[in-house]
């Protein structure tokens, strides 16, 4: 087996991915505060050198899947440039998001240029700019919106709206605001045949649009969940968050088709 070394194993998709990456590769896992798996390294990307990593287990591939804040513009960038360069010729991916766009069109293909107008879309932009600089052998991988079960917790989106309702709140979400949910187990199915076969350039990995309202509809109904009280409202017109960074996603559908939230749900075991 290839080694590969996956940065954050710890997140919401690091734990699933790190499952279906371990079928196919020997894969250290690395974390920055919350270990989750007993072979998992310290690794902190704003204060550690990812050289030793590399140096001690000399892998093949570098899987990036942490979500990386900076502390400062000139630290941060500098931080990212030392990561980048220290590749060298390995098979580098990373995970990327919608983030990266503006929202003012959606569907937005993988040729279409980055326009992030948020702090962490920028970060995001200049992380795909360095990779895209400094090496000649990656892939670039965007998911919309990640939902569903890893290691058995639902993802923070879905919780809060479970509990709420739960609670007899009401709970309200744009209902034109559009994202592509797709389900974090598949997601990473799908980014391991990716890194099995060593894909390059960028591929979108998401599902079928919908609005933020219409997701989180169809997952409550899939749980079984009482949905009077989950209300459809309008995104105010002065609104500078994106609006529609909804992914193209025929280049993924050579791998795979997505699954309806419905049915990933009640698959899961508690739907």
């Amino acid at each position: 087996m290839k080694k590969l070394l996956l940065i954050g194993s710890s997140g919401f998709l690091g734990r699933t991915l790190y499952q279906e990456l371990s079928k196919h590769f020997e894969v250290v896992p690395t974390h920055t505060t919350n270990k989750v798996f007993e072979t998992s390294e310290p690794y902190d990307f704003l204060s550690n050198d990812i050289s030793m990593l590399l140096k001690k287990y000399s892998p093949k591939i570098v899987v990036v899947a942490a979500a990386v804040e900076k502390d400062s513009e000139e630290n941060f960038e500098a931080r990212v440039q030392t990561f980048v360069q220290a590749y060298q010729s390995r098979y580098v991916v990373y995970v990327s998001s919608d983030a990266i766009f503006d929202g003012k069109k959606g569907n937005y293909s993988e040729t279409d240029l980055p326009s992030p107008v948020t702090p962490y879309g920028k970060n995001l932009d200049f992380f795909e700019q360095q990779i895209q600089s400094h090496s000649t052998n990656h892939l670039i991988i965007r998911p919309s919106y990640l939902y569903g079960f890893s290691l058995g917790t639902l993802d923070s989106r879905l919780a809060k709206t479970l509990a709420l309702l739960g609670a007899g709140e009401t709970m309200s979400y744009f209902d034109d605001m559009y994202k592509s949910p797709l389900e974090v187990g598949q997601a990473a199915r799908i980014i391991t045949k990716l890194v099995e076969t060593e894909q390059t350039g960028i591929i979108h990995v998401a599902g079928e649009r919908k609005s933020v309202y219409r997701f989180q509809l169809e997952a409550m109904q899939a749980l079984r969940v009482n949905v009077e009280r989950l209300k459809p409202v309008q995104m105010p017109k002065n609104s500078e968050l994106p609006r529609d960074t909804s992914l193209n996603i025929s280049l993924m559908r050579r791998w795979e088709e997505p699954i309806s939230i419905s049915q990933n749900l009640l698959s899961s075991g508690l739907g």
